[in-house]
Formats: C-alpha cells, sequence, structure tokens
C-alpha cells in the first residue's frame, strides 16, 4: 500500500485577526490530491494553532476514509510533544493528548516532523488563503 503525504502547517492573519490552519494531500508520487483550510476568529498561541491544525487535518482525512497517511508538520515541539506522550492541563496538552489518541485508534496514520523549507505545499495555501483573505 503507498502512503498518502499530508502537509500541515498554521499562519495567522493580522489585518483580520484570524488564526488559519492549512494542509494539502498528496500521493506517493507528489500530486496533489486535495487541499483543506480552517479559520479561527482569534488570534492563537502558535503552539496551540499548529497543533489544532493537525488534529483537523487528521479528523478530515478520517471523514475522507482516507487510509496510510503520514502527516507532516513543521513544528518539531509539537510532533515530539506526541511521540513522547507528554501529559499536562493546558490547552496545547489536550490537543496533543487528542492527536496521540487518534495515532493509537488509527495506526495507519502517523505523525512526522519536517523543516519548514520541506513544507512549501501548505506554506503556498496559506500564502493564498491569506491574499484571498485580505481581498474579502
Amino acid at each position: 500500500m503507498d502512503w498518502l503525504n499530508c502537509n500541515v502547517d498554521a499562519s495567522f492573519n493580522n489585518n483580520n485577526g484570524t488564526t488559519n490552519s492549512e494542509w494539502c494531500v498528496c500521493n506517493h508520487s507528489g500530486n496533489f490530491i486535495s487541499p483543506g483550510f480552517a479559520w479561527d476568529p482569534r488570534i492563537l498561541p502558535v503552539i496551540e494553532v499548529e497543533a489544532s491544525t493537525l488534529k483537523d487535518a487528521i479528523l478530515r482525512a478520517m471523514t475522507s476514509h482516507l487510509e496510510f497517511v503520514t502527516f507532516e508538520s513543521d513544528s518539531q515541539r509539537v510532533i515530539q510533544a506526541i511521540h513522547y506522550n507528554r501529559n499536562g492541563d493546558s490547552e496545547f496538552s489536550l490537543i496533543i493528548e487528542s492527536i496521540s489518541t487518534l495515532f493509537v485508534n488509527f495506526p495507519s496514520f502517523e505523525g512526522n516532523f519536517i523543516k519548514c523549507q520541506s513544507n512549501m505545499v501548505a506554506h503556498s495555501i496559506a500564502s493564498a488563503i491569506n491574499s484571498w483573505a485580505r481581498r474579502s
């Protein structure tokens, strides 16, 4: 079975005061399959947004019945928190706990860290969304 890649990223639109979540799914050959994005009408802490974006992408993959998906994030702190099962009472910790549970329940999903330069597809989607939002 060939794995899909889902690049995730988060951004901020200071002009509109929103937090944006972006992800895109590509097949093993790098061919684009589908995008995804969400807005939050608040400016939230970066680490929470990165974690929430990953969770949103996982949930979307589940509802799309995707299997064998590697979720790639340029947030090393998020990926490390998932792999090392760090617990706590913060909003970030609660999001990480729910992501860890999703990965346990869906073993055909995994999360990996990638350098920011390698996450250009998700960054491009973020730029397009921010550009579109400024025109609205």
